[in-house]
């Protein structure tokens, strides 16, 4: 299953700046902070949004994203909420999430084992997208966190060392 994670922050304005056939070799792809408050389709893929919200002025906050290709189908929405967007496919369930910064652990951990608590037993689960934890540095929320997703047999696959996060204010390695 060829997977793609994107924190896109705002997907109509990135997609301009890729080639069209970007998504063509994935089977599912995870978009995060898409600042989506409509529903939005792309060719070859069945599209499920978890919108973002718009306050009364300025650029919306979140959006969650979930393309997948017919391979995937029949799908189920398990979860849809601001944090978490969880569809289960033929083949595994996916799990989506953006937790803007400002989240607590406590917080992140209630919405994670609740949508993981809807998700049979030993049913495969991709879960994918920006937790905002930091894993490059020792920090109690991301501790937390991880400690978690591991208790509930998940396992991070990237790495601390790889910087996922990079601009000219410097970069990081976010848990992604």
């Amino acid at each position: 299953l060829k997977t793609l994670l994107w924190n896109i922050e705002g997907i109509k304005n990135a997609l301009d700046l890729v080639p069209e056939d970007l998504f063509q070799p994935y089977d599912a792809i995870i978009l995060t902070e898409t600042f989506l408050t409509t529903d939005w389709n792309t060719k070859d893929f069945y599209s499920i949004h978890s919108h973002a919200t718009q306050g009364p002025r300025g650029r919306p906050k979140g959006g969650i994203s979930i393309l997948m290709t017919a391979k995937l189908s029949p799908f189920t929405v398990l979860q849809k909420s601001d944090t978490v967007l969880a569809v289960k496919t033929k083949l595994c369930t996916i799990i989506a999430t953006y937790f803007q910064p400002e989240y607590k652990a406590e917080t992140i951990i209630d919405d994670l084992t609740t949508t993981l608590q809807k998700i049979p037993p030993n049913e495969s689960v991709i879960l994918a997208g920006d937790l905002n934890c930091r894993i490059d540095i020792s920090h109690n929320k991301t501790n937390a966190v991880i400690a978690c997703l591991e208790k509930e047999g998940l396992t991070l696959v990237n790495t601390r060392s790889t910087k996922t996060y990079i601009s000219t204010s410097g970069c990081s390695t976010n848990d992604l």
